[in-house]
């Protein structure tokens, strides 16, 4: 490193920008005049994103650039986050990844998560970083197993768990069938439940009071035609928040639960009238993104929500405060 670096307080430092990203930065300034004040600071500024912190905010001053660096609360932290190859559960994962978490990323489908996990590390990775695949079955206990065995080999620590995991079967509830309410069962419910109590363990066992977030949705606040089952999962993983938020309390772990409304993902896009029709019927006029989901995901893993716990946060624009059906095609 560069001897001419001040020390100081390190969640501010002053560190050289490349001239390339600091002629986008002060476009009134000329490239020759950036290098003269900025003299031996020519760090890249994926060095400042990848070693040191996120970005905040960049000024000029007299003599040189002032690059602020927030040490994010994630940084170091480990998250394991399942049914994250696509949608809601690989937007969390790539905003933990972007604050210096490491990750153990798991899906159903190995070639996505391979996929993902590439992208992880190559694309969004800061802080040190590091992301790590574990494919399989989210409600098999050994793959459960798995994940956090590799969390606690490779980073001796397990702080935050998401159990987005799940599958959406329709049905009747007359003809529904037991095949198919096994299935349900199986990911919904046993996936979550065991991975949030043997998560809870390994956070116990190492004196971490970690955050627990299981994936719920609106169909678990109200009927819905058709879903009965899988509201029922829903709700049940709502009870499931509330219920193991008390006997985890003690040891300062947080489990609270989202219930995401009608959101934007890959999937959802297949329907070419599905954004206009639920912007029609969402008070705020806007679907959901994952985005949205994700940074409520991000502030219940914050430190900031010891004293948030054993509760459901609706996100769906309104939607479920008037709950007006699409129009069926």
């Amino acid at each position: 490193m560069p001897g001419n670096i001040p020390t100081g307080i390190e969640k501010n430092r002053s560190i050289g920008f490349t001239n390339r990203l600091l002629s986008k930065a002060f476009p009134h300034i000329t490239t020759e005049k950036i290098l003269k004040f900025s003299g031996d600071f020519d760090f890249k500024i994926n060095f400042c994103w990848k070693q040191v912190g996120y970005l905040s905010k960049i000024s000029y001053f007299g003599r040189g650039l002032s690059i602020h660096l927030i040490m994010s609360e994630f940084q170091g932290k480990c998250a394991i986050l399942t049914g994250a190859g696509q949608g809601i559960g690989k937007e969390i994962a790539r905003q933990l990844a972007l604050q210096g978490a490491h990750l153990i990323l798991n899906d159903l489908d190995a070639d996505l998560l391979e996929t993902t996990v590439e992208e992880m590390n190559e694309r969004h990775v800061s802080g040190g970083g590091r992301c790590i695949g574990v494919p399989g079955d989210a409600g098999d206990l050994t793959v459960i197993d798995e994940m956090i065995h590799q969390a606690t080999l490779h980073f001796n620590r397990l702080d935050m768990v998401v159990a987005n995991a799940g599958i959406t079967t329709f049905g009747d509830f007359l003809e529904y069938e037991a095949d198919d309410f096994e299935k349900l069962m199986h990911l919904n419910l046993q996936g979550s439940f065991f991975l949030c109590q043997k998560s809870a363990r390994a956070m116990i066992h190492r004196g971490i009071k970690g955050r627990i977030i299981l994936m719920s949705s609106v169909t678990g606040h109200q009927a819905h035609e058709g879903l009965t089952a899988y509201g029922m999962t829903k709700a049940a993983l709502q009870a499931l928040a509330k219920l193991t938020a008390v006997e985890l309390a003690s040891y300062g772990i947080t489990v609270n639960a989202i219930s995401p409304g009608a959101t934007i993902t890959e999937r959802t896009l297949e329907d070419p009238d599905y954004i206009p029709e639920w912007e029609r019927i969402t008070p705020t006029g806007v679907v959901t993104r994952v985005e949205d989901i994700a940074h409520t995901a991000l502030f219940l893993l914050s430190e900031k929500t010891g004293q948030l716990t054993g509760q459901t946060l609706i996100v769906d624009g309104g939607w479920t405060s008037t709950s007006p059906q699409p129009k069926e095609k």
